[in-house]
């Protein structure tokens, strides 16, 4: 097997997570695309796009999202919010449905509520699936008056016995101002999600608003049978060499399911090894691994869950690590030679003297 090393695997996926120099806004496809954007805490995948394009204000990234719409917020990996080309809606939503036997994204959870109702997850996500539809006509602002809503949707639908029940407090931290319908409705939104059946709207304030996906864009989500491939392709060619482990984990999905995904490019990746360690790349980016050009830029300042820093490779970060070194949110994209004394691995940044190799 090919041994790759430190430096390589920093600058490929420098070069694919498009860090390795700036982009202009002309390429926000590509760069939302490249493995999506958390946005969670809110405003996090505007930091992003800044760390990416060279000229833009938060004004051309709120068109983009909310009057072009060609990008698109909703849950997707991890349960958590994401923004996407909306163009790729299939690869970041239809991709992670699960199939038989396989568990859903975020909603392990979900147990009290299922115990205190004596109802099925399976009853519920059918009585949810019958009345999200209803959002083709709404726009509701913030999460938790979307819980509630939907699940005084869902009330006629219950049995009779199980009502009262679903008027209850909820057990999940805030009674006061969640029911145990609204706590059951938060962990099913995820499923919506991938169903391409609700997604975020305009931010109103410090609140965020949701609608149907088909009420915002003007259709259905589109599939057209790859999707699982190329969301596959997208972690090997931002996290790779990689291993299914650190796929599943960057997934937040069931082992299961996060093999039958691997295993859809089975025929396109090969194994390297990483300080002794097996790990998988795709074949088509091996010379791209090899022979990686370095950066043009050599410091980096990420903001909160930037998918650079995520960790999801299986593969620790640390000064020798195939990743970054990391200071703070200050990310230096070459392994650096100390002039100083190193107080602490983590140490601030502007306390160093730093000398390129």
């Amino acid at each position: 097997m090919t041994e790759v090393n430190v430096e390589q695997i920093r600058f490929f996926r420098l070069r694919g997570h498009h860090l390795d120099r700036f982009y202009g806004l002309g390429n926000v496809v590509d760069l939302a695309g490249a493995c999506g954007l958390q946005n969670s805490p809110p405003g996090s995948w505007e930091t992003g796009l800044f760390n990416r394009i060279s000229n833009c204000s938060i004004e051309d990234l709120e068109d983009l999202l909310y009057r072009d719409r060609t990008l698109l917020q909703a849950w997707s990996f991890r349960g958590a919010p994401f923004v996407f080309p909306a163009v790729e809606s299939d690869v970041f939503l239809s991709s992670l449905l699960p199939e038989e036997g396989e568990t859903w994204i975020y909603t392990q959870g979900i147990g009290l509520a299922l115990d205190f109702l004596s109802m099925s997850f399976e009853e519920l996500l059918e009585l949810l699936l019958q009345v999200v539809p209803g959002l083709n006509d709404e726009m509701i602002v913030s999460k938790a008056s979307l819980d509630q809503t939907l699940a005084e949707w869902m009330l006629p639908l219950l049995p009779a016995g199980k009502r009262e029940l679903w008027k209850q407090p909820s057990m999940y931290g805030s009674p006061d101002k969640q029911t145990v319908g609204g706590a059951v409705v938060s962990f099913l939104l995820r499923p919506c999600s991938l169903h391409g059946l609700v997604v975020f709207g305009e931010r109103r304030g410090i609140s965020p608003s949701f609608t149907s996906y088909k009420n915002w864009t003007g259709h259905s989500v589109q599939f057209d049978g790859d999707a699982v491939k190329k969301l596959t392709r997208k972690y090997l060619h931002c996290y790779g060499p990689a291993t299914l482990d650190s796929f599943v984990n960057w997934l937040g999905c069931s082992r299961k399911q996060g093999k039958r995904l691997w295993n859809s490019v089975a025929e396109e990746i090969e194994p390297v090894t990483v300080s002794g360690k097996k790990a998988f790349i795709l074949t088509a980016d091996k010379k791209q691994l090899l022979n990686p050009p370095p950066p043009q830029r050599d410091l980096l300042l990420l903001g909160a869950q930037a998918p650079f820093s995520t960790s999801a490779t299986g593969l620790s970060c640390s000064r020798t690590n195939p990743c970054i070194s990391k200071y703070g949110n200050l990310y230096q994209t070459r392994e650096p030679s100390y002039t100083a004394a190193r107080s602490s691995e983590y140490g601030q940044a502007g306390k160093r003297k730093v000398a390129w190799k």
